[in-house]
């Protein structure tokens, strides 16, 4: 029965892989498995966004935690690759349904137990899921990386005779997730007339990064102050740093104690279990338990 989970878990793992890999760099196969598959994100309605839009109403009203759990993931995996499936809550919704059904079809397979095989739903949807939030925390962890450097460049900028304004649209053409995130603020706020500064606190909130909104909040005071700007972005960047240095601090700190448990049950329990059935072997092998 192990064995069939296993094998069946396995499965799951390797067809989610190969969907939701980057079709640029999956080579022929991927390209391939996706195309057959109706996932080809180059079609104008791939069937994982069809099956998510028929049932994003009722995802939101059965399972509204979950949904905004995808939303969220999605808003953050948008930045580095606004194509990639994971970066369209309709598409992860159809992917995690199509788990579901990949899933319940391996269990029954590997198990020949209707009760067994219904685990598979769950399995599939959570295989989605899990490779959509682990695709976000990457995201967010180069965001983190970067936000010093671009509020560096944005301190350069306003030293130069920029405004802070002219420096966030000069920072915005770079390359990276951050710059991603003030090019989407700055086009949401042409699109609504509000104050680019506003849009980017609201957009930062949204994200949910004590990080990004410490960062919009500290522009807007700049932009409304007008004088000082190159100083206060060289703290905030300074801040900025920090704080990056310290979240990997406190992360390599609690990477020995949740160490701990993984080591004992794969290390020392094994070894104490050789040692102790090998003594026990010796022992019954010298006749000292026949007495």
């Amino acid at each position: 029965m192990t064995a069939g989970i296993l094998a069946a878990m396995a499965v799951l793992a390797v067809a989610a892989a190969f969907t939701l890999a980057d079709p640029a760099a999956g080579g022929f196969w991927t390209r391939r498995l996706r195309r057959v598959a109706g996932l080809d994100g180059s079609v104008p309605d791939p069937l994982d966004a069809r099956v998510g839009r028929s049932v994003r109403e009722q995802a939101a009203r059965r399972f509204p935690g979950f949904l905004r759990g995808v939303e969220h993931d999605a808003a953050w995996i948008s930045l580095q690759d606004p194509d990639h499936p994971l970066a369209s809550p309709e598409r992860v919704l159809g992917l995690a349904v199509l788990g579901a059904v990949l899933g319940l079809g391996l269990f029954f397979v590997a198990f020949a137990d209707p009760v067994l095989g219904i685990l598979g739903a769950p399995a599939g949807i959570f295989a989605v899921r899990t490779f959509q939030r682990s695709r976000a925390a990457s995201v967010r962890k180069q965001f983190r990386r970067e936000l010093p450097e671009i509020t560096q460049v944005l301190a350069m900028e306003v030293a130069a005779g920029a405004g802070v304004l002219q420096g966030l649209e000069r920072a915005a053409s770079a390359r990276t997730v951050t710059a991603a995130w003030l090019r989407r603020s700055l086009a949401a706020a042409q699109r609504s007339g509000r104050s680019p500064f506003e849009e980017l606190l609201d957009s930062a909130r949204d994200l949910g990064l004590q990080e990004a909104v410490s960062f919009a909040t500290q522009l807007d005071l700049i932009h409304r102050k007008g004088v000082g700007g190159p100083e206060l972005l060289a703290e905030v960047a300074e801040r900025a740093a920090a704080d990056y240095i310290a979240e990997v601090s406190r992360r390599i700190d609690g990477l020995e104690p949740a160490m701990a448990g993984p080591t004992v049950v794969f290390f020392f329990v094994p070894f104490f279990v050789v040692i102790l059935g090998l003594t026990f072997l010796a022992l019954l092998g010298s006749g000292i338990f026949g007495g």
